[in-house]
Parts: C-alpha cells; structure tokens; sequence
C-alpha cells in the first residue's frame, strides 16, 4: 500500500489541485453565497490550489543537484509556508464574515484581530527567513548578505516563532 502511494503521489497532487480549482470555478457561479462570502471561498480554494502546487514542486526538486534545484526547494518550501499563513488569513476572513453578518455581532472578537497581526508577523519573518537562507548558505552562490556566524542563532529564533504560530 505504501508503494502505491509513493507510486502515483505526483497523480494524487494534481488530483487534488484539480479538485481545488473546480471547487473555486463552481463556488464563483454560485448563488448561494453573498459575493463578499463568494470571493472568500473561491481565494481559500485557489489558495489550497496554490499551496499543493507548490509543495508538488519541492518535493520534485529535493534531492536534485545545482544552484537552480537548491533556490527552487528554497522558494517552493517558502511558498508553501506562505500559502498556509495566507490561507488561515483568508479563512479567518470567512470567520469575521460568519462573526459580523450570521453571528449578529457589531465588533469582531479580539482573537480573530490577533490573527490578522500573529499572520502579517508570519509573513514577514517567513521573508527575512528565506532572505538569510539563500544569503548565508555558501553553496548557493548567492550573496546578498555578508555571511555571519549569527546564522545558527537566527535560523533558532526563526524556528522558535514557526513553532509559536502552529
């Protein structure tokens, strides 16, 4: 069984990027939804599309040698990272949404308005994050940065906020 799923894991990952854009296209047609509900669907759909896709495509540069395999895992494992905080900022959207109009609410609740700064503060280290990757790794040929024995430090400190957030 095991086989089987290392066997055909790229056809699953299209399947279920497949599966993602049709559940935006039919969730843009219909009209059931009101429109500000409508988007929201259709951008968490697009975005889990996104974020398969990118993890479909680090998995199928991870073990390959050279500076393009290396910056793509790199940028691919970012993306990944990113689509997940982006798509929790969307889905607490859709919470807001259900909060303001189902919920009969006037204000959002304090704890969805410190998901939109935990997930704006994700992003932004997630960027820092790569930008010391791709500088610091000697390997990469790619410096923007001079190289720094704090490195070690900062990947700790960047983890340690990873794990803060999930």
């Amino acid at each position: 069984m095991f086989d089987f799923f290392r066997t055909y894991q790229f056809d699953m990952m299209t399947g279920l990027i497949a599966i993602s854009v049709m559940i935006a296209i039919f969730a843009s047609v219909s009209k059931v939804f009101s429109p500000k509900r409508q988007r929201i669907i259709v951008c968490l759909a697009l975005g889990a599309a996104c974020l398969v896709f990118a993890d479909r495509l680090a998995y199928a540069f991870r073990g390959v040698d050279g500076t393009l395999a290396f910056v793509m895992v790199r940028l691919t494992n970012f993306a990944v990272f990113a689509f997940s905080l982006i798509n929790l900022q969307i889905f607490n959207e859709y919470l807001k949404d259900l909060y303001l109009n189902e919920g009969g609410r006037k204000e959002v609740p304090l704890r969805i308005k410190v998901v939109d700064y935990l997930v704006a503060v994700g992003v932004f280290i997630k960027i820092i994050n790569i930008i010391m990757i791709l500088n610091t790794t000697k390997s990469s040929k790619i410096f923007l940065f001079p190289t720094t024995s704090t490195f070690s430090k900062q990947k700790i400190l960047f983890s340690s906020w990873d794990l803060l957030l999930f």
